[in-house]
C-alpha cells in the first residue's frame, strides 16, 4: 500500500503529490460529505433510513464522471467544490484508485457502498461511448475553513470555472496553505 495511503488520516502534500479540484453537484455534495458544513439538517438525519446512507458515512467514497485525467496517481490531493448555489471547498480526499471503464460489474464492484448512485444509474452511465472515470477516494477531512467563492475566483487554477476535473497548481495550493485553509495536524512535512 502506498505511503501517502497507509498514513490515513495524515497526508503528504509535496510537489510530488498533484493537487485536483473535483466539482460535485450539491445534491450528490449532500449525499456523500453527511458531516460537510454546507449540507442542511434535514427533519429525517435521526431515521432509519437516514442510518442507511452508507455513502455519506464511510471513509472509502467514490466519485464517478466522464472526465479522462491520465495524470492522476495514488496518493494525489482532491478538494472537492462544491457547485451551484455552494460555491464553496471544503471537503479534502486522497486518491486511492482511478479506474476507466464501461464496464458496468466492474464499476459496481469498485464502486459498492461508496457512491451515491443507484445500480440503475450506474448502468445509464456504462452505456455512453466514453468510458467511465471512477475514482475511488479516502476522505481525509474538511477544511480548517470552507475556501468561498470570493477566494476561489481569485485562484489561477479557476481559469475552467471548475466545470470540470481540474488541477490545482502548486502556486495556489501553497497560497491557500499560508492562509490557514488547511488543518496541518494532518499534514506530513
Amino acid at each position: 500500500m502506498p505511503q501517502a495511503i497507509s498514513a490515513h488520516p495524515f497526508y503528504f502534500d509535496s510537489s510530488s503529490f498533484n493537487k485536483f479540484i473535483i466539482p460535485i453537484d450539491p445534491k450528490f455534495y449532500n449525499t456523500l460529505f453527511k458531516d460537510g458544513s454546507f449540507r442542511a439538517k434535514t427533519l429525517f438525519d435521526d431515521t432509519e433510513h437516514s442510518l442507511n446512507e452508507i455513502e455519506g458515512n464511510t471513509i472509502s467514497k467514490a466519485y464517478l464522471c466522464r472526465s479522462k485525467r491520465i495524470s492522476m496517481k495514488v496518493g494525489d490531493l482532491l478538494f472537492f467544490y462544491g457547485s451551484k448555489k455552494i460555491k464553496s471547498i471544503e471537503p479534502v480526499g486522497i486518491l486511492d484508485s482511478i479506474t476507466y471503464t464501461k464496464d458496468v460489474n466492474e464499476i459496481k464492484t469498485l464502486v459498492r457502498r461508496k457512491t451515491v448512485y443507484s445500480d440503475i444509474d450506474l448502468e445509464r452511465m456504462a452505456q455512453g461511448k466514453k468510458d467511465v472515470t471512477v475514482l475511488v477516494f479516502r476522505l481525509i477531512n474538511y477544511m480548517e475553513k470552507p475556501i468561498q467563492f470570493q477566494t476561489i475566483k481569485t485562484l489561477e487554477s479557476y481559469s475552467n470555472k471548475f466545470q470540470t476535473i481540474t488541477t490545482l497548481t502548486e502556486k495556489d495550493y501553497n497560497h491557500l496553505k499560508q492562509n490557514n485553509y488547511f488543518d496541518e495536524r494532518f499534514i506530513i512535512n
